[in-house]
């Protein structure tokens, strides 16, 4: 494989992942672990948004009706979500879910914890419940910090996580819509939320016809088949092309749609649908990072990876410290391959400088960007395991003013910022010691640096790329 960078293609490369992360149900965020795992992902990448599961379920409480039913509402359980996000300097991505059982036409779920996915039994109710609970945070946190809010109406209604029909999905986002911009004209409500980066064209038409207010569009996608499905068949990956695909048809759908210059956000995405997949806990995971943030650049304006702890209840409590649950972060918080991808992300410019791969094999590419400082390049391999792929010589040219540059390598492979190899090691403890976690904490990527000294006007780089790994190198004048 060779890479060819040619700094005179410039885009823009705004750090569209770091915004938004999703984590585990509204019930969690009271528990100072998980609230630690989002402060450090405040500190590390400048995270604003959270997106959870459920805040309108039972577990926080939040809707009841009397003897007449007669409808009243408590909303401390949404404060508890809410105020340790609003303390830090972070906000919601307020995801309307799910359905209160005591205005739920049917008694269907999903998750360990049950959230209720049948449509209301009656609409106005649920469009009173929404702007009682819009009224409720602007109260509480101010009209110009909700206005920078978004509240997305429910989650993948295209599949298992709605036991409705979409025209009732419709009927659910109209008067959601209705009800928030009652409270404020300004504040910002959308959706679908879809699996399988579907219903985009579908809710913007819906728009269209019944001039239904949308303010931002919103997806989800995991390269795989049938299998995202809940309760579907085991999952097939489709192909590294796959956010490639999918980012560019709804950007295309979205600008050529009534509402061309709505917002779009995925709000889920990883290399897996499954929170017991060994992926996300490998190198392989932290390639899958890379390939999927390079596919969807410039096709949307935040990109929430799901998620950023392994504190996570949908399928029961892991037991385990890797299990293969969708965290950047496991559950005492040690940082993941994937982590660490991020970690060399952040060190990306925000000018993207193009940068041809030929002869790479599916899975394997590269970015290039600038800074004031220099040049970074950013490589990986993704192939999913099983893996027989084989290692990969590269060759890289990146044009350079003659001169003095200090060279700085950056590695995620089977032997650098993997704990999970040093876990296995240790022979898999459910519940680590505190030694043998300091020393998981310890784990960082490879690094090494040196000065060179470019000539003719080019740096010629060379390396084996091997499957799940990514590497990094920093060119910085010296």
């Amino acid at each position: 494989m060779h890479i060819t960078v040619n700094p005179s293609v410039i885009t823009d490369f705004p750090h569209f992942w770091e915004p938004v992360l999703g984590s585990e149900g509204a019930h969690y965020p009271a528990r100072p672990d998980v609230q630690a795992h989002y402060r450090r992902a405040r500190e590390a990448f400048g995270t604003t948004f959270i997106r959870h599961h459920g805040v309108l379920c039972d577990t926080n409480l939040v809707y009841f009706e009397d003897d007449l039913a007669n409808a009243y509402y408590r909303f401390d359980g949404v404060d508890r979500c809410y105020d340790p996000l609003i303390s830090m300097g972070m906000r919601p991505f307020v995801e309307l879910s799910f359905m209160p059982e005591a205005l739920a036409r049917a008694g269907t779920y999903i998750f360990h914890w049950q959230g209720c996915t049948a449509p209301p039994r009656d609409y106005r109710r649920w469009e009173a419940l929404i702007r009682a609970f819009t009224r409720h945070c602007v109260d509480r946190y101010g009209l110009a910090e909700v206005r920078r809010w978004y509240f997305e109406v429910w989650n993948e209604a295209n599949i298992g996580f709605w036991s409705g029909t979409q025209q009732e999905y419709w009927a659910l986002y109209d008067a959601a819509a209705a009800a928030i911009k009652s409270v404020d004209a300004a504040l910002k409500v959308g959706g679908p939320a879809s699996a399988g980066a579907e219903w985009v064209r579908e809710i913007l038409d819906h728009c269209a016809e019944t001039d239904t207010p949308i303010d931002f569009v919103s997806y989800h996608g995991y390269p795989t088949d049938e299998g995202y499905v809940v309760g579907g068949a085991p999952m097939t990956f489709k192909g590294p092309g796959f956010w490639r695909e999918a980012a560019g048809r709804n950007y295309a759908l979205v600008r050529e749609s009534a509402f061309p210059d709505v917002e779009i956000h995925v709000t889920e995405w990883n290399s897996s649908p499954s929170c017991r997949d060994a992926t996300h806990d490998s190198p392989h995971g932290a390639a899958y990072v890379c390939q999927g943030i390079s596919e969807v650049a410039g096709c949307l304006d935040t990109f929430s990876y799901w998620t950023v702890s392994d504190i996570f209840q949908e399928s029961g409590y892991p037991f385990s410290e890797f299990h293969g649950g969708f965290g950047l972060l496991t559950v005492h918080g040690v940082r993941k391959p994937s982590w660490h991808a991020f970690s060399l992300l952040r060190r990306l410019g925000t000018e993207r400088l193009e940068a041809t791969a030929v002869n790479a094999p599916a899975g394997a590419g590269a970015l290039a960007t600038r800074t004031d400082g220099g040049v970074q390049l950013l490589l990986w391999h993704f192939a999913q395991p099983p893996v027989e792929a084989s290692a990969e010589p590269v060759t890289a040219t990146i044009p350079l003013p003659n001169g003095d540059y200090r060279l700085t390598e950056r590695a995620i492979d089977a032997d650098h910022g993997n704990p999970l190899a040093l876990w296995e090691e240790m022979g898999k403890p459910d519940r680590p010691t505190a030694d043998q976690l300091a020393a998981l904490h310890a784990v960082e990527p490879g690094r090494a640096g040196r000065a060179v000294t470019v000539a003719g006007g080019q740096f010629d780089y060379t390396m084996t790329l091997q499957p799940g790994m990514v590497r990094m190198i920093e060119l910085d004048a010296l």
